[in-house]
């Protein structure tokens, strides 16, 4: 998950309504694109020696 900053909370809704620690995990989760890294993963990879 991304790191996310604490002042990435403010202003946000749940950001109130639930405790710090899980208001960053939620909001790492929603900027998380695992679809993405999942897919360049995947990709082949080729080491080049110069």
């Amino acid at each position: 998950m991304p790191e996310v900053n604490k002042e990435a909370l403010d202003g946000l809704k749940f950001s109130e309504a639930l405790p710090e620690r899980l208001a960053l995990a939620t909001l790492a989760s929603r900027l998380s694109d695992l679809g993405g890294a999942t897919a360049v993963l995947q990709e082949p990879t080729r080491f080049v020696q110069t």
